[in-house]
């Protein structure tokens, strides 16, 4: 399976990361800080496609990967 990709882009006018994707329509999550976001999108992963899913499938069956778009683009393995 391909990776499924969230996107965190800096909103200065919330000054907060906002985290997205195309995939969950129902996925907007806002945090202070990258940890913070990180932390809430596991949980709302576990909550969007069901923790027993993620625990039936094979090791390294779906992997979700966060692209923080500011100051420079890096990738976090989530799952």
């Amino acid at each position: 399976m391909q990776p499924i990709e969230i996107t965190a882009e800096w909103n200065s006018d919330k000054a907060a990361w906002i985290a997205t994707s195309v995939l969950f329509d129902q996925l907007e999550i806002e945090a202070a800080t990258m940890d913070e976001l990180i932390d809430c999108l596991r949980a709302r992963i576990m909550d969007v496609i069901g923790l027993e899913q993620i625990g039936r499938a094979p090791a390294g069956k779906q992997t979700f990967i966060l692209t923080k778009i500011w100051p420079v683009s890096s990738q976090i393995s989530l799952i």
